[in-house]
């Protein structure tokens, strides 16, 4: 899961540039069911699931997907957003499995 500030002291300068930053890391795996998988929250005001650990199963897809996120301009809410990906993202609704 990759925590991306959508807040306003971050900008949206800064906020693209956290999304090239994420594609590259996208980039160095191979993306898939059966190999890596990515999941992108956004946090300001609200914390908000861009999308699920097992939404996209091609890295072109994930990336073309990193690059529809839009900036939210928003306050900071990192405690927030840690507490979201505690309750909601590493669950079997959002992608997680267990073997």
């Amino acid at each position: 899961m990759f925590l991306l500030d959508s807040s306003g002291s971050v900008g949206v300068e800064n906020f693209d540039l956290m999304k090239n930053f994420t594609k590259s890391i996208v980039d160095e795996f191979a993306i898939g069911p059966n190999a890596v998988q990515f999941g992108i929250v956004i946090f300001s005001t609200p914390v908000i699931g861009a999308f699920k650990l097992n939404q996209y199963s091609d890295r072109e897809e994930l990336k073309k997907a990193i690059d529809g996120i839009e900036f939210k301009d928003g306050e900071t809410h990192t405690g927030k957003a840690l507490e979201y990906l505690r309750e909601h993202t590493f669950t079997r609704q959002e992608g997680t499995f267990s073997i």
